[in-house]
């Protein structure tokens, strides 16, 4: 048999040994509280023993991971395996199973052998065993991969909960204590007040296991928080004893509780123990520098806003730190707004949209600001922007024609903040970069570049015809120059093109020859007819 490994799926609770989980609180409780009887309490006992004594079989025959200092393999040699177990864990599980109570009975249950109950102790072993098995097999590992939870809210609760099974295994122990006493025991001063009698009239005046059990929690829970009231008080030396054990226990377990939960909590919320450092320094920059009010109270709000904008930035840190895989299926759910892109729709490969995902870089701006829109990729992530006239919500995006090499082509009409907002945005060389290093990409993004141009280039003219139309003077030669201002040759080509289809007589008129060149029969250009 073979140990799975750290990261095989996560079993389910009925494949889980479930005597790992009940066995530790039941034996302090038996051993220290209740006598050795046949019940159905014995009988579970016996088929817990029965359940250990078949995982010391299956220890005999487990497979376990050797790691060297370049490699690992997995040992599968029997005598290996064996001497291994009889090294480690072996004598422990053997120690742990002995059924003690079982020889009580054996022996006619003589108040004797009841005294032996101190020896059943050693099953509390199987704590350690639990441990061990916990560990080998990795479960709390794979329930943190498996369960979204805070390791500063784990923290706290496993806290709790070592708090809960410390004071109920030092109550057992004081249980134990007054147990095994002859007489003048601390539960009789607590019960009767003067101490005499032994414990068998103390159960004949009609205090039970639980009044016992009861009294021990309310000491033990009173020790490890350092309360003492004083009520409950050791009588007897072998008393005494264990009360010091039990006050230097509960004491370092306290003290371990309480420091590490002030530190947990202390730092549960980093990035708001960050922002508040921020505040903190541009409050004391506003007084050292004698900034006006009315200044530092859009400094404090526009450093307020911007609070996200650091989470996001730490979160890129993080994202940095994982595998390129990984990166590119967090960026994923990140690149709705690319889909509305012109150039970005379809046929582009999906690692350049990611990459081209992961290179926007987040900025805040502050109200009536300008934002950028020279040669950017812009996108809107938060607040309200207006550009010629149009209000800019979040998702909204400009920039898309930083492809073009054209400046006259471009859009430069600027964009204004309404709001505090909060834009992604990435330079033209980053995404001429980016499409670089995908040429089939980049031959498609060219392709539509060449198609953007024309389009811009045709609203480029008609804007212009329209307008010496109203002066009453036609397309010249000048203004059609004035069109091709800043175009590439393949742009200038094309849209020389597409004039001379859609007005040939104007074309003629104002370029003195009857066809483009490109045109001309056998020419290199002659494929533009139908690409125009």
């Amino acid at each position: 048999m073979r140990n799975q490994a750290p990261h095989a799926p996560l079993p389910s609770l009925p494949g889980l040994p479930l005597p790992l989980f009940t066995r530790p609180r039941v034996v302090r409780a038996q051993v220290a509280l209740l006598q050795t009887s046949v019940n159905a309490l014995f009988w579970v006992n016996r088929l817990v023993d029965l359940t250990f004594l078949k995982d010391m079989g299956m220890n005999f025959c487990m497979t376990y991971y050797e790691e060297s200092e370049f490699s690992g393999r997995w040992v599968k040699d029997g005598a290996k395996i064996r001497w291994r177990y009889l090294k480690g864990w072996f004598f422990v599980d053997l120690f742990s199973i002995l059924p003690f109570d079982l020889l009580a009975l054996l022996l006619g249950g003589d108040n004797s052998i009841e005294k032996f109950k101190v020896f059943r102790v050693v099953k509390l072993l199987r704590l350690l065993k639990m441990v061990r098995i916990v560990k080998a097999s990795k479960i709390f590992r794979r329930w943190e991969n498996s369960i979204s939870i805070s390791y500063s809210v784990l923290s706290l609760y496993k806290f709790g909960l070592l708090m809960i099974c410390m004071g109920h295994w030092l109550a057992c122990a004081w249980a134990m204590t007054a147990g095994l006493q002859e007489r003048g025991s601390w539960i009789l001063v607590y019960c009767d007040g003067d101490g005499d009698g032994d414990l068998d009239e103390w159960e004949a005046g009609g205090c039970g296991h639980f009044a016992l059990y009861s009294a021990s929690l309310y000491f033990s829970i009173m020790t490890i928080t350092s309360i003492g009231y004083g009520d409950i008080t050791p009588t007897t030396a072998a008393e005494h004893w264990v009360c010091v054990l039990i006050m230097f226990l509960g004491s370092a377990v306290w003290a371990y509780v309480i420091g590490n939960a002030s530190g947990i909590v202390a730092t549960m919320d980093q990035d708001a123990i960050l922002h508040n450092q921020t505040m903190d320094h541009l409050n004391q920059f506003v007084r050292e520098r004698r900034v006006p009010r009315e200044l530092g109270v859009k400094l404090r709000a526009y450093f307020n806003f911007s609070r996200d904008l650091a989470r996001t930035q730490n979160n890129r840190a993080l994202i940095d730190e994982m595998s390129p895989a990984l990166r590119k299926a967090v960026a994923a759910k990140n690149q709705r707004w690319v889909k509305r892109v012109p150039w970005c729709r379809h046929g582009l490969s999906y690692d350049l949209v990611i990459d081209l995902v992961q290179r926007m870089q987040g900025s805040a701006y502050t109200e009536n600001e300008a934002l950028p829109c020279q040669d950017m990729l812009v996108v809107m992530h938060k607040g309200v922007a207006t550009r010629r006239g149009r209000v800019l919500l979040k998702g909204a995006f400009w920039g898309a024609d930083l492809i073009l090499h054209s400046q006259l082509l471009k859009d430069h009409s600027k964009v204004v903040s309404l709001t505090m907002v909060e834009v992604l945005a990435c330079s033209r060389e980053d995404v001429l970069a980016l499409v670089a290093r995908y040429p089939k990409d980049a031959r498609l993004v060219r392709r539509r570049a060449t198609w953007m141009a024309l389009q811009k280039a045709l609203l480029l003219i008609l804007s212009f015809t329209r307008q010496k139309w109203s002066q009453g003077v036609g397309l010249t030669a000048a203004g059609f120059q004035l069109a091709k201002v800043g175009l590439t040759e393949d742009e200038a080509q094309r849209l020389e093109v597409f004039v001379y289809q859609v007005n040939p007589a104007l074309y003629r008129q104002h370029r003195g020859r009857d066809r483009p060149q490109c045109l001309e029969a056998g020419g290199e250009g002659a494929g533009y007819a139908g690409g125009a």
